[in-house]
């Protein structure tokens, strides 16, 4: 990965404490975490850039996954992805090609993991429940303000502060936490209990890692150091994250 990232003009940078910080200038940026080895399998979180790891692909089988808000899938790193038959060699005893074109055909088991307001902030949450207010409340209250600061922001604004709001939004509800009940996230989870992957393939998330890998290089660096008690939660979610390998660049 490293030749294709340097061919690309790409330069790696170190942001976490002890490294150099990120270079001025850049205006591109690639960022990933390499987990360890589990099971036979390397997880690679975040989002590659897919055209820069051919010389992975020459070595090793690359399963590339991908969830948005209205899509998601697996496939083989650089198949087609209506090619399922690339999946074969996969999938878990006893499970057929025939699985995973009825999974595609949205016709899959449901399993509702938690209801949608737990994607507020668990703070916010405790908040809420403190003062007697239903959480899926609180989360409409949130919208609803955001967008009516944002309105008026907008119009003194000569509409720059519209950019902004959805931004603000995530932010203020949950910071970008994946929603594993909507569609597309069940059709992920559908197809994964499907292949040979670990049990835990999308535990820890990037988020979580990053998080939990400043605090432990801030370890590295000053041995004893005090936590605040979410530095402490961030790695007590995620004890080997010095393990990980960061791959931050940028042009």
């Amino acid at each position: 990965m490293d030749r294709g990232l340097e061919q690309a003009g790409y330069q790696r940078y170190d942001p976490f404490p002890g490294g150099i910080g990120t270079p001025s200038g850049l205006t591109s940026f690639i960022k990933l975490f390499v987990a360890p080895v589990q099971s036979g399998w390397v997880r690679v979180l975040g989002m590659p850039d897919l055209a820069l790891m051919a010389d992975i692909r020459y070595r090793d089988t690359v399963l590339h996954a991908w969830l948005d808000e209205t899509d998601s899938g697996i496939t083989v790193l650089n198949d087609d992805p209506a090619n399922l038959e690339s999946l074969a060699a996969f999938l878990r005893t006893g499970k057929m090609l025939a699985d995973l074109e009825r999974i595609q055909r949205g016709n899959m088991p449901i399993a509702v993991e938690r209801p949608n307001e737990s994607l507020l902030p668990d703070d916010i949450q405790q908040l809420a429940h403190n003062h007697g207010v239903n959480p899926d409340q609180a989360g409409k209250l949130i919208n609803r303000l955001t967008s009516q600061m944002f309105g008026k922001l907008d119009r003194s604004s000569a509409g720059e502060a519209s950019t902004m709001q959805s931004q603000a939004h995530a932010l203020a509800s949950g910071g970008g936490q994946v929603n594993w009940n909507s569609p597309a996230a069940q059709r992920l989870k559908a197809i994964m209990n499907l292949l040979t992957v670990p049990d835990n393939w999308r535990d820890p998330s990037f988020e979580d890692v990053r998080e939990a890998y400043q605090v432990a290089r801030r370890l590295v660096k000053t041995p004893g150091a005090r936590l605040m008690p979410d530095e402490q939660a961030a790695l007590n979610a995620v004890p080997n994250a010095i393990d990980y390998i960061p791959i931050y660049v940028g042009k």
